[in-house]
């Protein structure tokens, strides 16, 4: 049984924590080829939906292109053909990028900002606030997701926003559920309590040291809903449902050449290889940091140094103890341990404190 008898917080040091850990989390991503490839992928996405509406000002109101080539394949003029309309597909491709990366990020915005408050919340306070938003929880996922998107567009026709939004909270409540049960053993761990007996609030502790640990686990949820969000999108846009033409989006295209699939079936590629390898690499990349996170948090801690085991507590020499401050790299000052107890609890204990950036200054072993 292990009890806390002081606690002293190392000014800037909470900050610098999470600032080192990012860049560890992103150099251990760098290291992966499939993130790697994924991280590109989705940057060239970002760069295309910003540039090319730019680029392209007019095919987002285009009605009808050169009406000579119609449904054309792939050529030097068009490189990727032409549409029923003689609309260069290429251009189409490029500037619905916007539409549909806009859609979904509005989707995973409104489930993350839902749900990861709310499943912090039900993590880290228990009891009765736990259970009300486990009822809540639960009374969102017995409805029918996708017929309660199609109400909503009926009221909001070819409102892209009504209906990602819309679709992001139906989600939510797998986020609040995913994110209480990493916060649970979070709240158990060493440094959580020396937080509450230095006195730091509630909220302090929750988005400084719960937070931080569960980053990995957001942002898997995060790719992992982008994946989601982008097939329901190009589904309703498919549909006709929240993109109104003739602005371009990657499921209208592939809605355009199931219609013309008897005279011209290569119009069905492109949005459908776009769609596809974006799909592909939100899930290479939330495999990735899900990889990443967990030997991150899992990696075995270094084995002891002889001088840091000792018996006596207090009766210890002076020298040993600064020997073994000195040998374990504290870098606030000296951790004294009184009592007798076993060098791997105590080293257990030091790593813990310290993984929340606090320096232990009194720790009373039993």
């Amino acid at each position: 049984m292990s009890t806390i008898v002081g606690i002293e917080p190392v000014d800037g040091t909470p900050a610098v924590a999470s600032t080192i850990e990012s860049a560890s989390l992103f150099r251990r991503l760098l290291r992966r080829p499939a993130a790697v490839v994924s991280m590109v992928w989705l940057a060239i996405v970002v760069v295309v939906a910003i540039a090319a509406p730019i680029i392209w000002p007019h095919v987002a109101t285009q009605n009808a292109g050169d009406i000579f080539d119609v449904l054309k394949g792939p050529s030097w003029q068009h490189l990727l053909g032409t549409d029923s309309d003689g609309r260069d597909v290429l251009q189409r491709l490029l500037v619905g990028t916007r539409v549909t990366m806009l859609g979904v990020a509005e989707a995973v915005l409104v489930t993350l900002a839902i749900g990861v408050p709310a499943g912090l919340t039900a993590g880290y306070f228990g009891g009765r606030t736990d259970r009300a938003l486990g009822w809540l929880t639960d009374l969102t996922l017995s409805l029918p997701g996708l017929a309660v998107v199609f109400v909503v567009l009926s009221i909001f026709p070819d409102s892209m926003l009504a209906g990602m939004v819309t679709l992001g909270v139906i989600l939510s409540p797998y986020t609040t559920r995913v994110v209480r049960s990493a916060t649970l053993p979070i709240r158990e761990e060493l440094y959580i309590a020396a937080a509450q007996v230095a006195g730091l609030s509630r909220s302090y502790i929750i988005v400084r040291h719960v937070l931080s640990r569960i980053v990995g686990v957001v942002i898997v949820l995060g790719a992992i809903y982008a994946a989601t969000a982008l097939v329901t999108q190009t589904g309703l846009a498919y549909l006709g449902l929240i993109v109104r033409l003739p602005a371009p989006s990657w499921g209208g295209m592939v809605g355009d050449g199931i219609a013309a699939l008897t005279n011209q079936s290569w119009l069905i590629w492109p949005p459908g290889i776009a769609m596809t390898l974006t799909v592909v690499a939100f899930g290479l990349l939330g495999d990735s940091v899900r990889d990443v996170t967990a030997e991150r948090w899992s990696a075995a801690e270094p084995a002891a140094r002889p001088t840091c085991c000792w018996r006596g507590g207090s009766a210890a020499r002076p020298g040993v103890r600064d020997r073994c401050a000195a040998a374990r790299g504290e870098p606030h000052g000296r951790v004294r341990l009184e009592g007798v107890g076993s060098c791997d609890r105590r080293r257990q204990l030091r790593h813990q404190c310290r993984r929340g950036g606090w320096a232990c200054r009194r720790v009373r072993v039993r």
